[in-house]
């Protein structure tokens, strides 16, 4: 027999996630904005180093935030 979730708990685990991926998109956006405006040459390869770093930190903590969520829910 099939569990059948009622729908508000499905659209409030849907929207949980929506929301937390919205909101680290616009970091990741911000964050190549940041890079955008910052683009001398002495800054630019430490700068680089950072960006790829920050972005793969980001991914990973919205990756493990949105399984907490599915785990919770």
């Amino acid at each position: 027999m099939d569990v059948v979730l009622p729908l508000d708990v499905s659209c409030k685990r849907t929207f949980k996630a929506l929301n937390s991926t919205y909101i680290y998109t616009k970091l990741l956006i911000y964050t190549a904005s940041l890079y955008k405006t910052i683009h001398t040459r002495g800054v630019y390869y430490f700068f680089g180093l950072t960006l790829v770093s920050r972005l793969l930190f980001l991914t990973f903590i919205s990756l493990s935030f949105l399984g907490k969520i599915a785990k919770n829910d």
